[in-house]
């Protein structure tokens, strides 16, 4: 929380959107929201994974920690999943 407060607090709400969607998880849809502004994409949360473009990444996770990190959620998930049925 203090990395969002320090380096977005002053980041308008505009400004924020445009910087959210130049992650992949916002970036495979934008023909989808190019053609269609209004409209609205259920994204997938494995997607937020995905690696960001150098220039654009703030988080400095090892390709290999975040592998990790994703397939630890993605067991987690499966599990709750298995608790649910």
């Amino acid at each position: 929380l203090n990395f969002v407060k320090e380096n977005f607090m002053r980041t308008s709400p505009f400004e924020l959107v445009d910087k959210t969607h130049l992650f992949p998880e916002w970036n495979k849809h934008e023909n989808l929201f190019k053609h269609n502004p209004d409209t609205t994409k259920e994204m997938d949360i494995i997607d937020f994974f995905l690696k960001a473009p150098e220039e654009h990444e703030y988080c400095d996770l090892d390709d290999e920690l975040l592998e990790l990190n994703k397939e630890f959620f993605v067991e987690q998930l499966a599990m709750e999943q298995q608790w649910l049925r």
